[in-house]
């Protein structure tokens, strides 16, 4: 007489066993009865068939979910910027004479991977900036976050666009940070170009410009410029949404429960 299933104290394995060769990987339903494994039976093993089946398609949910994540995390994007320039005007940077722009990002945070200014007479042999994101201290730039920007290699004294790379800086949503630039000790003077009349970098979904700044003493005070924004873009790579990844797993979780339940039942 098979056993009452109302009967016994049973319990539902999930065993994920390695198919041929170890080349894949199959998830298999065992019942237990008290505290010993029993054959499934017809209807155990048409629960098993359907559970599998839905664990199957919501495994591939999974993936979908991590996957849109991943791809958001690999679009790059343009933060700021207000670039193309005229060359209508400029402001002389060097170790001691240095200049910056602050900004506020907005919902999203981010990994800055390039920053790209408009510079004339620059010669990397003989200009040796150095491209640095920094907190917010007020009325001067804080800590640096991250390292200091690769420099772009140049021969030329023309005017051209400049990219600073990185492998990433972080920045956090609804943040004000500042990007700086200046030369190394003993570097020659290069020029930081702007647009005449000058051009606002206009605010986007993910940040907003606050000021264009200089210091002429090494970085020890700052002022605001008081000819508006220099050229230049921030590029940035959104970072994964967690929230919504978390909450989508904790909907594969709940569904998955209920079906295994329906398979004690």
């Amino acid at each position: 007489m098979p056993p009452n299933p109302k009967a016994e104290q049973r319990a539902v394995w999930l065993i994920f066993r390695a198919g041929p060769n170890a080349r894949s990987i199959k998830p298999e339903i065992r019942r237990f009865g008290g505290s010993a494994e029993r054959p499934l039976d017809a209807h155990d093993k048409s629960g098993q068939n359907n559970a599998v089946k839905t664990l199957r398609q919501w495994f591939a949910v999974l993936v979908v979910i991590a996957a849109v994540g991943n791809g958001e995390a690999q679009a790059s994007l343009t933060l700021l910027s207000n670039l193309p320039s005229n060359d209508g005007g400029g402001g002389s940077t060097t170790d001691t004479e240095q200049r910056a722009v602050s900004f506020t990002t907005l919902s999203s945070s981010f990994l800055v991977t390039a920053v790209t200014l408009r510079l004339e007479s620059y010669e990397s042999n003989t200009d040796f900036a150095q491209l640095s994101i920094h907190s917010n201290g007020g009325s001067s730039p804080g800590s640096q976050i991250g390292g200091t920007f690769t420099a772009p290699a140049s021969s030329s004294n023309t005017a051209a666009n400049f990219t600073f790379t990185s492998t990433g800086v972080h920045l956090n949503p609804n943040t004000n940070y500042w990007v700086v630039i200046k030369g190394a000790s003993g570097t020659q003077a290069f020029t930081w170009n702007r647009s005449e009349p000058v051009v606002t970098p206009p605010t986007t979904s993910y940040a907003t410009f606050v000021n264009q700044w200089i210091s002429y003493n090494s970085g020890d005070t700052w002022a605001v410029g008081s000819n508006g924004a220099h050229s230049f873009a921030i590029v940035g790579v959104p970072e994964p949404n967690a929230t919504a990844q978390v909450l989508g797993i904790a909907l594969i979780g709940m569904i998955l429960l209920r079906q295994s339940r329906r398979l004690m039942a």
